[in-house]
């Protein structure tokens, strides 16, 4: 990702050295205007506030597709709103004779309705922060706003703001004195989410605001039009609209996937927490279970049969609570994950869509989109293990379905090991989604195969059995009745009793970082949805036996 930065190096340096020069240039060209007149100077200064104010809105409304902070949206459209009294505020400036009829009191009204609005918008917009937006609605509700303040202003129903000979109003002042609130709460509400906006842009819109309350302070005790505290809010308000347009430019153009790639690190930093709890809460029924099975040994009857039966069903049980806890978790980490990737790579496709061939930053957003497809594919798999998906249950020959994958399971095995197929004749039906029981079958498959690193032999044997009161120590977790049972044995390592009481949890894998730690859990997700079971018996150098035991249709 550090790849991706464009706000550091050599080339933001010549650009802050640039926009430093321009901006000393602008002012010394401003001031020199003032010096030789100012009406000169106002205009020249609301050209710049109105060009700002409108290519701010031109910005944000073209780009609403990419924009991933409606925050900016909320300010474009205000600005636009904003840039319309600043033009008719210019056009009624006492001097002009643009409206010779005016006096001095209906532009200071407008400036007042203009900066109002403004500090306004920008306390509201700090509500709408990872809120969505009718565009539409907004925009019609800032032109209804504004079309009935400038009916009060036309018709005389606006507070006077400033009289000839006496100079600004109460009203005036005091209006000046609730913008600069309202600016210092617009502040404190972006300080109050600044984990949700990125801090580059942070520190523009602050500055910018604590720049704009400046402004409205020094317009509380201007005695004329155009004395020095006239000019110095002037100044003040032109770079505070700059600073507004630099937050909005580098959000819209410069860089784009900035906050895309700050939510998709926020959303990492959610899972990794919720898979840290997740890992707590096992730890935490696993020392639970430890506490319970030594007080469970400490009641057991004389009879040691009795004994070592109990105990397998207690530890079954024990191991079914904890997996249908961890299965909970994971279908709340499967939606959230899934929910996101989806908007990361439908995110992505929209900054495709919008980008040319040649654009330098089309390699990063198709990464995006790849990898948001990637993640979706797991967060699917998470579903499986999760228990959560939507299965196409019916009728189903085992025989039928296993003869039909012998190709790919030799393919997956390799020349290496040698595969055996023993179907019983008259095997029962089974009621299950086909293609769920052989993503289970694969995966059980590749696990075998990567235990037998030198080769050996793998077999898939299937037969029919009853489960009743008597026999069912034999087959522990079954509950009695008929069912049709598939063995998938392997001659490879073999594993200890440490690693199958984990076998199935997800994310755990004894392959380091090669592994994932999916696949044994997708599997046993997909045969307890399908109202199965599965069993592994299995020791050190042993080889293993994964005995899948699904209900008779």
């Amino acid at each position: 990702m550090a790849g991706l930065r464009v706000n550091s190096g050599p080339y933001t340096a010549r650009n802050h050295v640039v926009n430093v020069t321009l901006g000393a240039l602008l002012s010394a060209g401003l001031l020199s205007l003032c010096c030789v007149n100012y009406l000169l100077f106002h205009v020249v200064a609301e050209i710049f506030i109105i060009v700002i104010a409108f290519s701010i809105f031109i910005i944000t409304w073209n780009l609403k597709s990419v924009i991933d902070e409606k925050y900016f949206l909320l300010i474009g459209i205000a600005y636009f709103f904003v840039g319309v009294f600043e033009v008719v505020h210019t056009m009624a400036y006492q001097g002009m004779n643009v409206l010779p009829w005016l006096d001095a009191n209906p532009a200071t009204q407008l400036w007042i309705v203009a900066r109002f609005l403004e500090a306004g918008s920008l306390l509201l917009a700090g509500f709408m922060i990872g809120r969505s937006l009718n565009y539409y609605l907004v925009f019609s509700s800032y032109g209804a706003v504004a079309a009935l303040l400038g009916l009060a202003i036309a018709f005389g129903y606006f507070p006077a703001c400033f009289v000839e000979g006496v100079g600004l109003t109460f009203f005036k002042k005091l209006t000046e004195c609730v913008i600069v609130l309202v600016f210092l709460g617009a502040g404190g509400m972006l300080w109050r989410r600044r984990e949700d906006l990125d801090p580059y842009l942070m520190r523009w819109l602050l500055v910018a605001i604590v720049v704009s309350m400046l402004g409205e302070l020094a317009f509380c005790f201007h005695g004329s039009l155009y004395d020095v505290v006239n000019v110095i809010g002037h100044f003040l308000a032109l770079i505070s609209f700059y600073m507004i347009y630099r937050a909005v430019i580098q959000t819209a153009l410069v860089d784009p996937h900035r906050t895309l790639f700050r939510n998709l690190k926020a959303t990492e930093e959610a899972l990794r927490k919720v898979n840290e709890a997740m890992e707590r809460r096992i730890r935490e029924s696993t020392e639970e279970l430890r506490e319970a099975n030594a007080k469970l040994w400490e009641e057991i009857s004389h009879s040691r049969q009795s004994q070592v039966e109990t105990v397998q069903r207690y530890m079954h049980m024990a191991r079914k609570a904890k997996m249908d806890a961890v299965a909970r978790l994971t279908r709340t980490v499967a939606s959230h994950f899934e929910s996101v990737m989806k908007d990361v790579a439908e995110r992505g496709e929209a900054i495709l869509r919008d980008m040319d061939g040649g654009h330098p930053l089309r390699r990063h957003a198709e990464e995006i989109v790849k990898a948001g497809e990637t993640t979706f594919s797991f967060a699917r798999n998470l579903e499986a293990v999760g228990q959560a998906q939507d299965m196409s249950r019916k009728e189903l020959e085992l025989n039928g379905l296993i003869s039909a994958m012998a190709e790919e399971l030799s393919q997956i095995s390799g020349d290496g090991v040698r595969v055996r197929i023993m179907a019983a004749e008259d095997l029962w039906k089974v009621k299950a989604d086909p293609g769920q029981v052989e993503r289970a079958i694969l995966a059980i498959v590749r696990n075998a195969r990567e235990s037998m690193p030198s080769g050996g032999e793998l077999t898939i044997e299937t037969s029919n059995i009853v489960v009743d009161e008597k026999s069912g120590h034999e087959h522990p977790g079954l509950a009695p009745g008929s069912y049709v049972m598939m063995d998938i044995s392997d001659t490879g390592m073999g594993m200890n009793e440490d690693v199958q009481s984990r076998l199935f949890e997800p994310f755990f894998t004894t392959k380091g970082h090669d592994g994932r730690g999916m696949g044994l859990a997708m599997a046993y997700g997909i045969i307890i949805q399908s109202g199965g079971h599965i069993h592994v018996i299995s020791e050190l150098g042993d080889g293993s036996v994964f005995s899948i035991y699904l209900p008779k249709a």
